[in-house]
């Protein structure tokens, strides 16, 4: 999984959901703090209500949801800067 130039794209992804994982969960709870209120601006994305199949003897349910907000980004761009500083 290397890259011509010996980077790993596993270990660039990692930092990317990483980064959004941290930055969206910072971004969504101070943004409840008056100053930091941008922070948690963002969209959602997804189905709602699932997607719903019965038949009979099985069924089967299907959603997702995701959400987006300005934490997020900045925790991924500060994730691939990171990840470049690292694997120079």
């Amino acid at each position: 999984m290397r890259s011509r130039n010996g980077k790993s794209w596993l270990s660039f992804v990692l930092f990317l959901l990483a980064g959004i994982v941290a930055g969206g969960f910072l971004g969504y709870y101070l943004g409840r703090l008056e100053s930091f209120q941008w922070l948690d601006y963002g969209r959602t994305l997804g189905l709602d209500p699932p997607f719903s199949l019965d038949i009979g003897i099985i069924g089967f349910s299907f959603g997702f949801t995701l959400k987006f907000n300005v934490g997020g980004v900045i925790g991924m761009v500060i994730a691939a800067i990171i990840h470049s500083i690292i694997k120079r």
